[in-house]
């Protein structure tokens, strides 16, 4: 009789991520629910398949109000830099990759999401989050929500380096 081992990583060791939300070399898809935005991004990276584990969690918005939101086409090509920014005080709502073996890496499209009566302030760019082949964590800061997403790739090392932006959330 033969036994089929499965490897499964399950907790991240923060608050609120209890597990990857992929597999390696499969989509990556986050679809936070009704009245939420992204507000954890953690990724380890595997040298085997070249690709990364992704954690993401979404936490509710302080703001009532129905939010309109869409998911926007692919906004990078593979291997080419790139920093996609929701327009119009829109936030992350969602995100979604697919990862392709002939050119190691992904790309990228999101879930943009505005909640009516909102605006976002005080936005700014992060450094990079993470070394190429190294892990990444970031929790966006209580009172902000996430805008944007971006990232250079290195041949070399086959992986990518992470930075985001953020917004503090206001009433309009």
């Amino acid at each position: 009789m033969s036994y089929q081992l499965t490897t499964m990583v399950v907790l991240f060791l923060l608050p609120g991520v209890q597990c990857w939300r992929n597999t390696l070399d499969d989509p990556l898809h986050v679809d936070c629910y009704t009245y939420s935005f992204v507000n954890y991004v953690g990724s380890i990276f595997n040298r085997q398949t070249r690709d990364r584990y992704f954690g993401i969690t979404c936490q509710g918005t302080p703001i009532a109000g129905r939010p309109n939101c869409y998911w926007t086409g692919y906004q990078n090509n593979f291997r080419q830099k790139f920093m996609y920014r929701c327009p119009n005080n829109h936030y992350f709502g969602g995100i979604y990759s697919y990862h392709l073996d002939a050119q190691e890496d992904r790309r990228w499209k999101y879930k943009c999401c505005h909640n009516p009566g909102v605006k976002l302030v005080r936005c700014y760019e992060t450094l990079y989050l993470n070394n190429f082949q190294q892990e990444m964590k970031y929790m966006v800061p209580t009172g902000k929500v996430m805008t944007g997403w971006g990232g250079v790739y290195s041949v070399p090392y086959c992986d990518r380096r992470f930075k985001v932006e953020v917004c503090v959330m206001v009433l309009a």
